[in-house]
């Protein structure tokens, strides 16, 4: 969860942020190299609820 956290906070966008019709989100791919591993997040914005963690993964 730490790794996570700090990838969103410090992380760079890898992947240009791409929309996502069927969910109505902008979706893109975060790296961050911390505690050891390079942790990617996907992650999804949205006007309703806001940020959401796609998925998190050791790349």
């Amino acid at each position: 969860m730490a790794c996570v956290l700090e990838t969103l906070r410090a992380g760079r966008i890898k992947r240009p942020p791409e929309p996502n019709a069927m969910k109505g989100s902008v979706e893109c791919k975060m790296v961050y190299f911390s505690a050891g591993h390079r942790v990617a997040v996907i992650v999804a914005v949205s006007d309703d609820p806001g940020l959401i963690v796609v998925t998190a993964m050791y790349a």
